[in-house]
């Protein structure tokens, strides 16, 4: 079966099209089976600390903005990840100065 590019990888975390993984065969990375709870990319920070961990005693904007921060180019584009931790900076601020609709 063809990959769609759209499978975890098991061993590195990232998508099969962004694959890290060289020395091993498209074989093997097909037959892994990610585990969709915990995958990979949640432990892979070097210092072995889970994000969540830290996030959790955040609020959600300042929590979000770190997550953003914390996974920037381990899980696609790190300029997408950058972009999203900006705009939960700004909104937090944004709710400091008292300018965010609560709807």
């Amino acid at each position: 079966m063809k990959s769609t590019g759209y499978e975890w990888c098991c061993l590195c975390g990232h998508f099969e099209s962004h694959c890290t993984c060289e020395d091993i065969t498209d074989e093997l990375r097909g037959s892994l089976t990610p585990d969709p709870i915990n995958p990979p990319h949640y432990t892979s920070h070097p210092s072995g600390v889970e994000c969540i961990q830290i996030t959790e005693h955040m609020n959600f904007n300042i929590g979000n903005a770190v997550k953003y921060l914390w996974r920037a180019g381990g899980k696609g584009d790190a300029l997408d990840d950058l972009r999203k931790a900006a705009w939960y900076v700004a909104r937090e601020i944004e709710r400091h100065e008292g300018r965010v609709d609560k709807g």
